[in-house]
């Protein structure tokens, strides 16, 4: 039988009986403290696992890192591109909107030049056919009335302001015509390529001015290409006449 008076004899004895170390170990400790060796070791096994994961996440880390500086870099690189793009496209555009003005004017200036080369062409050749004219409107020409005939009838007159004198005495077309029964009247007439509005007032205006400085009737008219949709009224009335020109009448001989 063993005896036990010591703490030396204890461990010798607990040192020779393994399973009786293992029984006393049993009693002494805690179920928490038993079961710490292996939990260290399930532990330190996810701590291995994490740390590996950590690593490998830190080399995937690195590679992003190093892609976006060069991301970056491509980046800064485009966006001074487009501000170099952007600056001479601004620098194209605003000659382009120089270019176009100048065009936009040049072509205003054309096209008024062009305008007043047809106007010029339209009086003179129409200046011609007064008797042709008068033919169209079933009466017998007499004479042109010349623009001193004009001024002389708005000569000292007070109720003209001096707009309405000069546009009286530079009538495009007035001449005197007689019907069949001898009955003489002034025909007014406007020239244009298209009559409008304005050849249409300037045409009635003149015609009732000539009834009431010479008291004779007076036929307003305008002479043209074609005509504005708005002169059909007036043409429907009778109050003014159309006489249709056509584009080899105002070609020079």
């Amino acid at each position: 039988m063993t005896t036990i008076n010591t703490m030396e004899d204890l461990m010798r004895v607990l040192d020779e009986n393994p399973e009786w170390r293992e029984a006393v170990r049993t009693r002494v400790l805690t179920r928490e403290l038993l079961e710490l060796p292996e939990k260290f070791a399930q532990h330190r096994a996810e701590f291995i696992q994490l740390r590996d994961e950590f690593v490998q996440h830190r080399v995937e880390f690195d590679r992003l890192l190093e892609e976006f500086a060069q991301h970056r870099a491509e980046f800064v690189k485009l966006s001074n591109e487009f501000a170099q793009h952007r600056a001479e496209f601004l620098k194209l555009s605003d000659e382009f909107a120089h270019h176009r003005a100048e065009f936009i004017e040049h072509r205003r200036e054309m096209r008024r030049d062009l305008s007043q080369v047809k106007a010029i062409q339209v009086l003179y050749m129409s200046s011609r056919m007064g008797p042709h004219f008068a033919q169209e409107l079933g009466l017998r020409y007499r004479r042109k009335v010349e623009p001193e005939e004009l001024a002389a009838m708005t000569h000292n007159r007070t109720d003209l302001t001096r707009a309405q004198r000069k546009s009286f005495n530079l009538s495009d077309l007035i001449f005197v015509a007689a019907a069949e029964d001898g009955d003489e009247r002034y025909v007014v007439v406007e020239v244009s390529y298209t009559a409008n509005g304005r050849d249409s007032t300037r045409a009635l205006e003149h015609a009732g001015m000539l009834t009431r400085y010479t008291g004779l009737p007076a036929l307003a008219a305008v002479a043209a290409t074609r005509y504005d949709y708005d002169l059909q009224p007036l043409l429907d009335s009778g109050r003014l006449h159309w006489l249709e020109l056509e584009v080899r009448d105002l070609e020079p001989e």
